[in-house]
C-alpha cells in the first residue's frame, strides 16, 4: 500500500469517529410557580478543566446581574424573586452570544453530547426563553458549527399568573431515540441569537443556568479496527522504507 493510500484510510478513520449524530432534537418544555428547579451540578460546563468561555454581548442587564459565570454555577438559586435571586443569573441582551470550548476529550475525539438544559426564573414574564444552539465538530473548520435546535419557550406569566411572585422555567434539549446523543464529536457548544424580550416578557429574560451533560466520545469497534489497520500501514511502510 502507498504512503498517501494509509494516510487517506487514517483520514477516513477519523472522521468516522467524528460524524456528528444524525438524531433530531427534541425540544421540552416546563415551569413551575413559585418553585426552583433542581439543576445539575456536574455537567460538561462545571466538570471540564480548562474549559474555554467567549462571549459576545452584555450578560449583566446593564450591571443588575451577576453574568456569564452563574449560568454555569450549579444552583438555580432560591424560588423567589427577591433581589439576591435576581443577581444570582444572567440576562443577556438581544444578539448576544457564549462559546464554551470542551476540547479533545479524554481519547481525543470530542465529546458526545447527550442533553442539554436551560433554566430561567423571575417575574412579569421575564422567564421565558428564546435562543439558538449549535456545535463544532472536532476536526472541522474553525467557526463552522452544525445547529442543533432553535428554542422559542414562553408562558404569559404576567397575565396568566398576575399574583404569583414567580415563574421558573426549564428546556430540555434530548434526542429523538432514547439512550442517544445530539451530536457525537462535540469540542464546542455555542448559545447565540439571545433575545432580550418576548411575546410576554417586560423587560429582559432572567436565566439561572445552561447545563450541558455529555461524555468523551469513544471511538465505535469498526472504526477502531479501520484506525489500527491505518496505522499498522504507515509502520510497515516506515519499516520497509528503512529497510
Amino acid at each position: 500500500m502507498s504512503r498517501n493510500f494509509m494516510s487517506l484510510l487514517l483520514a477516513i478513520a477519523l472522521c468516522s469517529a467524528l460524524a456528528a449524530s444524525a438524531q433530531a432534537t427534541v425540544i421540552t418544555g416546563s415551569y413551575q410557580l413559585n418553585a426552583a428547579y433542581t439543576v445539575f451540578n456536574s455537567d460538561l460546563l462545571q466538570t471540564i478543566s480548562g474549559l474555554g468561555v467567549a462571549t459576545t454581548g452584555d450578560f449583566t442587564a446593564s450591571g443588575a446581574y451577576t453574568g456569564e459565570p452563574a449560568l454555569r454555577d450549579g444552583t438555580f438559586s432560591s424560588a423567589d424573586c427577591d433581589t439576591t435571586n435576581f443577581a444570582a443569573g444572567g440576562s443577556p441582551s438581544a444578539g448576544s452570544a457564549v462559546t464554551y470550548t470542551l476540547g479533545a476529550g479524554q481519547y481525543g475525539l470530542g465529546y458526545d453530547i447527550t442533553e442539554i438544559n436551560t433554566y430561567t426564573g423571575w417575574n412579569q414574564g421575564r422567564c421565558g426563553q428564546a435562543y439558538d444552539v449549535s456545535v463544532h465538530l472536532l476536526g472541522s473548520p474553525a467557526g463552522i458549527f452544525v445547529p442543533l435546535a432553535s428554542v422559542s419557550y414562553y408562558r404569559n406569566a404576567w397575565d396568566s399568573f398576575p399574583n404569583v411572585p414567580c415563574v421558573s422555567m426549564r428546556v430540555q434539549l434530548s434526542p429523538d431515540v432514547p439512550g442517544g446523543n445530539l451530536a457525537v464529536g462535540v469540542d464546542q457548544v455555542k448559545f447565540d441569537n439571545f433575545l432580550d424580550g418576548g411575546p410576554y416578557s417586560a423587560w429582559w429574560m432572567s436565566y439561572r443556568e445552561l447545563d450541558v451533560s455529555g461524555t468523551p466520545t469513544i471511538p465505535e469497534p469498526s472504526t477502531l479496527v479501520l484506525l489500527a489497520t491505518g496505522l499498522i500501514g504507515l509502520l510497515c511502510y516506515a519499516w520497509r522504507k528503512r529497510k
